[in-house]
């Protein structure tokens, strides 16, 4: 990750960070189905009824993985559409054109982490660090916001369009 990056790799980054967030809740509820860690995995390829469910109720940090990564998912609507519209309208090709949004993208990308630290752990807890995520849920959509605003606000030239 460069140090100053463009709100598109932003995006990227959080591409990543949302796609990877499933793996503690699968390896949750792989471990927390018997001696036999494969025999819960196996166990949700299939369905029979006569068997109890099989899923991941066992731990309450693991169904706050699961909510997390599904509200990071939600939060990502937003995002990359607002970053796509800002790049659309200001259809810079030579020089930069990101300065205005680059803070909000990487507001974005840290309010996101900070909401599925704060929500999810500590990891073995029964409840979440409270007030945090709505805070940082709350800026993640007001960065969100502010890039769209930016794109909107932006009245192109006659001459690039």
């Amino acid at each position: 990750m460069s140090s100053d990056p463009a709100p598109d790799e932003v995006l990227g980054y959080m591409l990543i960070f949302t796609g990877l967030q499933f793996i503690p809740y699968i390896v949750a509820l792989v471990l927390m189905n018997g001696p036999n860690p494969i025999k819960g995995l196996l166990l949700n390829f299939v369905y029979r009824p006569d068997l109890p469910p099989v899923g991941i109720e066992g731990a309450a940090w693991a169904k706050r993985s699961a909510a997390a990564q599904k509200e990071n998912t939600t939060a990502m609507v937003i995002f990359a559409p607002a970053v796509f519209l800002y790049m659309i309208r200001h259809s810079c090709v030579d020089t930069p054109c990101y300065d205005d949004i680059k803070g909000a993208a990487m507001g974005f990308l840290i309010a996101r982490t900070v909401h599925y630290v704060f929500l999810v752990g500590p990891i073995g807890s029964p409840q979440p660090i409270p007030v945090i995520p709505t805070v940082s849920f709350l800026a993640s959509i007001a960065c969100s916001m502010y890039i769209i605003f930016m794109a909107l606000s932006f009245e192109a030239d006659d001459d690039i369009l």
